[in-house]
């Protein structure tokens, strides 16, 4: 989850590197012990896969990556760093406690064919954008919108 402490870096100042959080994910990313004041109940299970049918597998397709941090949906004092890869074929999330993200999050889509830097985006918005890409009304995009 390299990326999980990338996007944190670009989203926060750096005074968040000294966070408990962001010392954890160093730890984990370092093959350290998981820390379990930042992680009770250990890592969640990853990686997964989106349903074939989910609105930001079908929003990416099989060509692009998604990667970000996105608000916890329990918990609005906290976040998950998320990367959703080759379109959702692998998804993997991790709970970045007590560190809150404004909006839905900040993501970035990175597709194999572009040239410049991804640009920053809010989650939600990212993929609404990418399903109207893709050809989707207002109406559709309503009916698989995420909580």
């Amino acid at each position: 989850m390299h990326e999980a402490l990338g996007c944190a870096t670009k989203m926060f100042d750096d005074d968040w590197l000294d966070h408990r959080t962001a010392v954890g994910l160093r730890g984990i990313l370092w093959h350290g012990p998981i820390d379990p004041d930042v992680w009770p109940n250990g890592l969640p299970g990853w990686p997964d896969e989106l349903d074939v049918d989910h609105p930001v597998r079908q929003a990416l397709g099989e060509h692009r990556h998604l990667i970000g941090v996105q608000a916890a949906d329990d918990d609005p004092e906290s976040s998950v760093a998320i990367a959703m890869l080759f379109g959702g074929q692998i998804y993997c999330a991790l709970p970045l406690p007590d560190v809150a993200v404004s909006g839905t999050g900040a993501a970035w889509v990175i597709d194999w064919k572009r040239t410049e830097p991804p640009k920053r985006e809010d989650l939600d918005e990212a993929v609404e954008r990418m399903l109207r890409e893709r050809g989707w009304s207002t109406a559709e995009i309503d009916t698989v919108r995420l909580p």
